[in-house]
């Protein structure tokens, strides 16, 4: 149409993007993908252009008993996982990809060696986080050191003992219980202990709740 103003699309030249400001001609993520202070999650790659940055592989090992067939959906694990808390808050700096959350297959678990285990190092996974409903079950899982040296010295994964904090209700009952007393547990709950007001928010997926009496708030 008469009158009518084209603007011209950006092209690429020898000295850049014509059209577009220098500043702005090249972009690069300047932060990775989660919230940290890593430099960024593209690297330069021999020849000049741009990699993404290597992913680390992960995969979550429910306890077949606490999770499975009580029809866990997993919300705490996974807020827990985006949100860097719990067993995860060591892996601020990482991009994780989470790429299996896969029963045991049972207590005493017969496959999970062949079945689970095996599959997961087929297809990459560095670390087997293994679920905070191992811990926090009734009663804990007793096979813990058995899976972990299974997945650290057979198939040579990591594995890190739970994945989201432990819930204040579950913490209040196992210590009244006297399950995580010895040496052995205090390490195993390491990972998931965290703080009081941490443990308070995962009450509920819903985020914390008024303080009530000891054995009387929801799980």
């Amino acid at each position: 149409m008469a009158g009518e103003q084209r603007t011209s699309l950006p092209t690429k030249g020898e000295g850049g993007t014509q059209g577009v400001p220098s500043h702005i001609s090249e972009l690069e993520p300047k932060t990775s993908p989660i919230s940290s202070p890593v430099i960024s999650a593209w690297a330069l790659n021999s020849k000049g252009g741009l990699d993404m940055a290597a992913k680390t592989k992960i995969a979550i090992l429910l306890c077949d008993h606490h999770c499975v067939q009580t029809q866990c959906h997993g919300i705490k694990c996974f807020r827990a996982l985006n949100n860097r808390e719990g067993a995860f808050s060591d892996y601020k700096d990482k991009d994780l990809e989470l790429v299996s959350y896969v029963t045991c297959t049972g207590c005493p678990s017969g496959a999970v060696g062949n079945k689970v285990l095996a599959e997961l190092k087929k297809i990459g996974v560095e670390i087997v986080f293994l679920s905070s409903g191992a811990v926090c079950g009734f009663p804990p899982c007793p096979y813990i050191g058995y899976l972990r040296d299974l997945t650290e010295k057979g198939f040579g994964m990591k594995m890190v003992v739970g994945t989201h904090p432990i819930p204040t209700t579950f913490w209040e009952w196992h210590k009244a219980a006297g399950s995580w007393d010895s040496a052995e547990w205090q390490e195993y709950i390491k990972p998931t202990t965290t703080d009081e007001k941490t443990r308070e928010a995962y009450i509920n997926i819903d985020g914390p709740v008024k303080s009530q009496p000891p054995f009387t708030r929801p799980l």
